[in-house]
């Protein structure tokens, strides 16, 4: 077997019913299942991808249901996150509430955004952050890499700034890249994708001046990695680490756990070996950690998607040193 990086992070999707994947319906002890589940596979840290999303909230903010026009939520579920995470021993970094506009927009409401981030993140700290164990740090959760994205770049430095402030914790933040099958989901054909998507070196110029500008707002950044073609993957990943390390901050790689290639919007997981395929070149391009997206959708054993569940048993598996097709290797 070659070398890999073992998958020792998840995002956690939770309040992303209305905007990209499905609820499952998980009670508490379902939620309590599947920590037992990340825990066993070696995932010490959980990444709470957004407190909430457009009128959703995964906890009952005054601010947001005040000024951002938010609902109550029927429980609160931040509450249970960080009790599960304490019994389980589970890092838990929580990400900011995104208010469902584009902030690729020019008429995004810049100034509006950032004060919903930065009074969310106060009420999280205050109520639950601040006397608990195993609070890791916070998630900044707009994701591009695009160099006319001025409106994500400033709150990445103002939020990122404001959170060293009031916490001292780290912050991260895991871009998306222009990749083909991102570009396919705004409607640009594959093919015309591929020839304007930039290229590693490219990417190192344009991204590396704008992490430059973050110094001292970001610390750790997980570009993802499913919009690219994945046989493209190591020059990219390369790229990427190589764009962190310079600019001071720490490198973690995003090996997600579903498919672009195969079937735009559906989200399928990804197979093993694709899998394996990413562990193997995230190892050689030398990231600290791997995080995915998501462990809950696309992993667990306690997944709807029994394509997730099998993906689970065969990763535990290879961790044991028992390939999938021991005749075949």
């Amino acid at each position: 077997m070659k070398e890999f990086l073992p998958i020792t992070a998840t995002f956690i999707g939770e309040i992303q019913a209305d905007y990209e994947i499905p609820d499952q319906n998980w009670n508490e002890a379902m939620w309590d299942a599947d920590f037992a589940a990340m825990k066993r596979c070696g995932i010490d840290t959980a990444v709470i991808i957004r407190c909430g999303v457009k009128e959703q909230l995964l906890y009952p903010s005054e601010w947001l249901m005040k000024e951002a026009g938010c609902r109550r939520p029927r429980y609160d579920k931040m509450k249970m996150f960080f009790k599960l995470a304490e019994k389980h021993d589970i890092k838990l970094w929580i990400g900011s509430y995104f208010s469902g506009n584009d902030w690729m927009a020019e008429l995004y409401d810049v100034n509006r955004e950032i004060e919903h981030m930065k009074r969310s993140f106060v009420e999280i700290w205050e109520k639950y952050a601040q006397n608990s164990p195993v609070f890791g740090g916070w998630y900044l959760s707009q994701e591009t890499t695009s160099p006319v994205a001025r409106n994500v770049y400033r709150c990445y430095k103002e939020v990122g700034k404001f959170c060293h402030d009031l916490s001292g914790h780290q912050t991260l933040v895991s871009p998306s890249p222009s990749g083909p099958h991102v570009c396919s989901l705004r409607h640009i054909p594959r093919d015309v994708a591929r020839k304007v998507v930039p290229s590693p070196e490219e990417r190192k110029e344009l991204f590396g001046n704008i992490l430059a500008d973050l110094r001292g707002s970001v610390d750790i950044v997980a570009f993802q990695n499913a919009p690219h073609d994945h046989y493209a993957l190591p020059e990219y990943m390369a790229a990427d680490r190589q764009i962190i390390v310079d600019n001071g901050m720490i490198p973690w790689t995003n090996l997600e756990t579903f498919e672009l290639e195969v079937a735009l919007r559906t989200f399928p997981p990804i197979s093993f070996e694709r899998l394996l395929n990413k562990m193997e070149w995230a190892k050689e391009a030398k990231f600290e950690k791997a995080i995915t997206y998501e462990f809950s959708h696309f992993m667990s054993p306690n997944a709807v998607n029994r394509a997730a569940n099998w993906l689970y048993e065969n990763y535990m598996d290879y961790l044991a040193g028992k390939p999938p097709y021991p005749e075949a290797e």
